[in-house]
């Protein structure tokens, strides 16, 4: 963002007072560049050149074109980390938000934002949705489940289970406070207890997986991917567990493109929540919850569930 000098003559003194007009930009002011934030951002370690800390600093001093040209306020994985971490309590999150309304308006915004606004506007979706899948759940015409859910029907305690929380399960902390800890988080886990398996610990669990950088950087995404996949592959894991189907997308749709950049095989099960309870209450893991439509492949873990049993024939 600072490849080359910037003239005092090239410094807008109205955009700070632009950008904290919005209340939600307003503190800011009182970041002092203690870089606490680029410290734990997920983008930053994966790709340097992203700096929240020379972001904020570059707002402050009113480098106005610098900023709303630059690619790198669209990099943002929105997993509120550096709000969490800022002793001043910047919601760097929001600014990057008014940033990113205003580069939009003064033709900044990336064309693969702009195609992604206009699918949501025309669809209701943010990711196209492929054929395959839709053709599949016609056919399948997936029926309810069945049960009462007061206990667990089928034995999972064989199963060992890797919970994804996602950025969004409990940030910004003020959203969760008096529910679970950001970022030391244990309600998933004993969700996952609950359905009878068990859940591990292992470094990179509140790891983003990237889905809101997909749009703009593939390559990030799929970097940050493959770190937490590299993480559980020597692990005696049968899946990944999460509630969000962003993070689905990105952990399952993903894992076969992640694979052939990295040439290592990723095979990694990826189920969300209400799949594994379903198991657990003994429905149809075809009829009820449609996990043949799971990708990479649940067979072997449902081998270790009931001997013998395909899901794919």
């Amino acid at each position: 963002m600072l490849d080359k000098p910037t003239r005092v003559s090239e410094l807008d003194p109205s955009f700070k007072a632009e950008v904290i007009a919005h209340e939600a930009a307003g503190d800011i002011t009182a970041c002092f560049s203690c870089g606490t934030c680029t410290a734990g951002c997920p983008i930053h370690e994966i790709f340097p050149e992203y700096d929240p800390r020379k972001m904020a600093r570059m707002v402050n001093l009113g480098m106005r074109e610098r900023v709303l040209s630059s690619p790198y306020i669209w990099y943002c994985a929105t997993c509120h980390t550096c709000e969490e971490h800022c002793p001043q309590n910047v919601r760097f999150f929001n600014v990057l938000n008014v940033l990113k309304n205003m580069a939009a308006k003064e033709g900044y915004a990336p064309p693969s934002w702009v195609n992604q606004t206009k699918q949501v506007m025309q669809t209701g979706i943010v990711f196209a949705t492929e054929e395959a899948w839709v053709r599949r759940r016609e056919e399948l015409s997936l029926r309810p489940l069945k049960g009462d859910g007061k206990k667990a029907k089928r034995d999972l305690s064989r199963l060992q289970v890797a919970p994804h929380y996602g950025c969004h399960y409990l940030k910004p902390g003020c959203m969760s406070e008096g529910f679970d800890e950001p970022d030391n988080p244990k309600t998933l886990h004993e969700l996952i207890g609950a359905a009878g398996t068990i859940p591990i610990e292992y470094e990179t669990l509140d790891l983003c997986c990237g889905g809101k950088t997909f749009p703009n950087s593939q390559d990030l995404t799929h970097s940050l991917i493959a770190k937490k996949l590299e993480n559980l592959r020597d692990r005696e894991i049968d899946c990944v567990v999460l509630q969000c189907q962003t993070c689905y997308l990105m952990y399952a749709a993903q894992q076969k493109k992640v694979s052939e950049k990295s040439g290592k095989q990723y095979n990694m099960p990826v189920l969300l929540y209400p799949q594994l309870l379903g198991l657990a209450m003994g429905a149809d893991p075809v009829a009820d919850i449609g996990l043949n439509l799971n990708t990479p492949p649940v067979d072997k873990l449902l081998t270790k569930v009931e001997n013998g049993y395909k899901v794919r024939n």
